[in-house]
């Protein structure tokens, strides 16, 4: 138990990560943009560097996002900043935005989000396709996230079960052993171990269903 508890929070993730990017790159051919966490989101588009604050793949929403655009010399020109966009339709709409302008004498000039001004060039499979999955994360990455997400006051559920689901995955042919001692040890008159058989397939059947 001990020995598949360190590997579940050490080996696994390492090598759940690598095998998903040769699935995906090496064998599939897809191209690689990267693995996302669910929070500080960077890719690179057609108009520039973005960054999302939080992707919530259950709601099919970005938040915060952030459009960094340059000019040929790396100097910021214009910085476009959306609170929120959702995936509906297979496309994004977009909550109301704001866009600064850089002057080359400094002056920042601020004005509304055109309608149809800006896209955002990622669909919601490529990013739900580049999501790091729990197995992707060590114990002590997804503390950190949970600490990230809930200093921007963001929900953490699915965080904490799949942490706890990682701490407790390892020990769970314990608990079904432990579980089992007992239906084994009971009386045995006729038919009592065929009984004792199915309650056992039951309760095993019953937590797998439940995990």
């Amino acid at each position: 138990t001990m020995v598949a508890l360190l590997a579940n929070l050490t080996v696994v993730p390492a090598a759940t990560a690598q095998s998903r990017y040769i699935n995906d790159v090496s064998i599939k051919k897809k191209a690689f943009r990267g693995f996302y966490n669910v929070n500080s989101l960077w890719f690179q588009g057609a108009e520039g560097f973005f960054n999302v604050d939080y992707f919530d793949a259950n709601n099919r929403a970005l938040f915060g996002l952030t459009l960094y655009e340059a000019g040929p010399e790396f100097r910021l020109d214009r910085l476009v900043d959306i609170p929120a966009a959702r995936w509906r339709n297979d496309a994004w709409e977009l909550d109301q935005g704001t866009v600064k302008t850089f002057t080359a004498t400094g002056e920042i000039l601020a004005r509304d989000l055109e309608p149809g001004e800006f896209t955002v060039d990622i669909t919601l499979d490529e990013l739900l396709a580049n999501r790091r999955g729990p197995s992707e994360f060590s114990l002590a990455e997804l503390r950190e996230q949970i600490k990230l997400m809930r200093a921007r006051g963001l929900n953490t559920d699915g965080f904490v079960v799949d942490m706890y689901v990682k701490a407790g995955w390892p020990v769970s042919g314990l608990v079904m052993v432990l579980l089992g001692i007992p239906l084994s040890l009971r009386g045995r008159p006729r038919g009592a171990v065929a009984r004792n058989l199915g309650v056992g397939l039951a309760v095993g059947f019953a937590y797998w269903v439940t995990m």
